[in-house]
């Protein structure tokens, strides 16, 4: 595990004037402002504002461990001990600033990182994501006004009900959701246009943000305290070995806790912009796009092209601005009329395309996700690949951390699967099944040859249309907990696959039941037990069968035919091992047995891993000693 190192730096940022010129770009300065908000306020004006210990402690529990520390260098594993040793300390210092109105100036100063964004040249600011690492101490203040801001706005009703981004059991998913049930149940065409706002989270003005606060009548005291973090606020990087510091006059804070809250006040006004009969807003943080319903594309065309002016409009009231060269348009439907348009914004031509990426979901026209199948599986593809460079089949990493790094590569196959579960095409299933099954093999630490179907149940992975399918469930649970259960639960859909599939039918005479063996509480499998459990590896008759060997005749006993049924319990080369294995455990090893013997305990697992480590090892000394006495030592006499 000693490959897996730290990302490198960002070589490039060297050269003089660059990374200046990065900054510059991504955080633009807007005039100095002039809010007209009061600067004191007495407890009469809102009697519930103290903080006690319950408000203090739970804020400090939602704080994140092993994350970055901002400029003081302080982490948060050390502010929650102060929490749970001396709470009254920060109630003290917390209650005098929110009393007073003040956000403290020295929790206004961040810390910037860069990372790198896309392949994009570095002359191009968009090709780096900000992130401001700020105090621990003034997180957690923010954290608190954050949660009592929050609450205010779900019990008034604040926020836009199409608003998915940044709020409390709302997600991506949640988001696709609603496309989806739009293109399914409408009888009409359906269009849809994605928004690209430009570097939007920093160049928000900080006048609109208050602004928009005072409209929607958020309590005097935290329009004080949010006007109080709105200014003053100072960026620290480091150019040249030199640390610059740069004034913040726009913008709400990337790695901020009370940032995305501010935005999605600030985005609600776009939300509440009138659209077109048939056009609906559809957003995430930022990320906004434009759903129209019209029995024909030029319908299409002319309320998507209205609505997109609006929202334009709207924008630059605001100080925002679009980047029209960003945004994609789409028809969806399954009829072969004339499905093309053409959307102008701000000048600039938005061609219809075939494809549209929103919120990480590739969408195609005919809503059958063959594009989305192909992206998705060469990403993944790539991580596998990264994956089996730090795991060979013979290591020291057990199959439960193979199966958890091996996660990296499900999440992304399994992305969005509730949305494309029961439309996806059989290409596509076709395409993500085949990184599943690169997946397996490195995870069971198998020979290629091995099939899918042993591969799953020996790694206790389940097929990947079973797992969309667990997916989509469970968000449908998620979203109606009144729902009854389905009839039959996955681990029998995989069950009955297993009973009747015609592959891999050695592992099924060793693992005839699933749920006993992927919920067994002890044992691990590594490179030689796998070789056991599915029959493939230094058998001769599997060798013979894959012409690696001429001959598929025991090496130790001359039996003709040597399988892994006839290694692990005829031949008599093994006599030995397999009769002191049988008296530990008190048991007849067969093939009915040799599982279930395994899971009774702990102890009995290893008392037969050993054996079968031993056998497969003595096998391979003998496979190797074979090869190094052939001339051609890629078949074996």
């Amino acid at each position: 595990m000693g490959k897996l190192t730290r990302p490198p730096p960002i070589p490039e940022l060297n050269v003089p004037g660059r990374l200046q010129s990065i900054v510059n770009g991504l955080f633009p300065q807007h005039p100095t402002r002039n809010a007209n908000i009061p600067l004191w306020i007495t407890p009469n004006d809102h009697p519930a504002y103290g903080i006690d210990r319950a408000e203090l402690t739970m804020a400090a529990r939602s704080l994140r461990l092993n994350t970055s520390p901002g400029p003081d260098g302080i982490p948060n594993e050390v502010l929650k001990a102060i929490v749970a040793l001396n709470p009254d300390l920060l109630i003290d210092v917390y209650n005098t600033y929110l009393c007073s109105g003040v956000f403290p100036e020295i929790w206004k100063k961040a810390r910037l990182v860069l990372l790198r964004k896309g392949d994009k040249p570095l002359d191009d600011p968009s090709s780096c994501r900000p992130l401001c690492l700020l105090d621990c101490l003034g997180k957690l203040f923010e954290k608190i006004i954050d949660n009592r801001l929050r609450l205010f706005l779900d019990t008034s009703g604040g926020l836009h009900e199409r608003q998915f981004g940044f709020r409390k059991g709302r997600s991506t998913i949640d988001a696709l959701e609603v496309l989806r049930k739009t293109v399914k149940t409408s009888k009409k065409k359906v269009g849809i246009l994605t928004l690209d706002i430009r570097n939007a989270f920093n160049s928000a003005p900080w006048n609109t943000i208050l602004e928009a606060v005072r409209d929607m009548e958020v309590p005097a005291y935290l329009q004080q305290i949010i006007n109080s973090y709105l200014e003053n606020r100072v960026l620290c990087f480091e150019a040249g070995g030199i640390e610059e510091r740069m004034a913040v006059t726009c913008g709400v804070p990337q790695g901020s806790v009370l940032g995305p809250t501010l935005w999605n006040i600030l985005y609600d006004g776009l939300l509440r912009t009138q659209l077109p009969p048939g056009v609906e807003y559809l957003a995430f943080a930022d990320d906004v796009a434009l759903v129209a319903k019209a029995t024909d594309s030029i319908g299409l065309e002319q309320n998507l092209a209205l609505s997109a002016q609006r929202v334009n409009e709207w924008l630059t009231q605001t100080g925002l601005s679009l980047a029209a060269h960003k945004c994609e348009a789409m028809v969806i439907t399954n009829t072969r009329t004339y499905n093309d348009m053409t959307i102008t914004i701000d000048g600039h031509r938005v061609e219809s395309s075939k494809c549209v990426k929103y919120l990480g979901v590739h969408i195609d026209s005919r809503w059958r996700f063959s594009d989305h199948a192909r992206i998705v599986a060469a990403k993944a593809g790539k991580t596998v690949q990264q994956l089996s460079r730090i795991l060979p089949n013979i290591s020291a990493a057990r199959p439960t951390k193979r199966k958890l790094l091996s996660n990296v590569a499900h999440s992304i196959l399994l992305y969005g699967s509730p949305i494309w579960e029961e439309d996806m095409c059989t290409a596509g299933w076709l395409a993500l099944e085949k990184v599943q099954r690169r997946i397996c093999l490195r995870v069971a630490s198998a020979y290629c040859t091995t099939s899918t179907d042993a591969l799953g149940v020996i790694t206790g992975i389940a097929p990947l249309d079973l797992l969309a399918k667990e997916r989509h469930m469970m968000h449908d649970k998620k979203r109606d907990p009144e729902r009854p259960p389905t009839v039959e639960s996955i681990l029998e859909v995989w069950q009955n696959r297993w009973n009747s599939s015609v592959k891999g039918r050695w592992t099924h005479t060793l693992i005839p039941n699933i749920g006993p063996w992927i919920n067994r509480r002890h044992g691990e499998t590594d490179f030689h037990i796998t070789q056991a459990l599915s029959g493939h590896g230094c058998f001769a008759a599997d060798l013979n069968r894959f012409g690696k060997l001429r001959s598929s005749e025991c090496w130790f006993c001359g039996d003709p035919s040597d399988d892994a049924e006839h290694t692990l319990f005829k031949c008599d080369a093994w006599h030995q091992k397999r009769r002191q294995a049988e008296l530990a455990t008190n048991t007849d090893l067969n093939t009915r047995n040799l599982i279930q013997t395994m899971l009774i305990s702990k102890e009995n697992w290893d008392i037969i891993a050993d054996m079968i480590r031993g056998i497969m090892k003595n096998k391979e000394t003998e496979e190797r000693r074979r090869q190094a006495l052939q001339p051609d030592p890629n078949i074996l006499t």
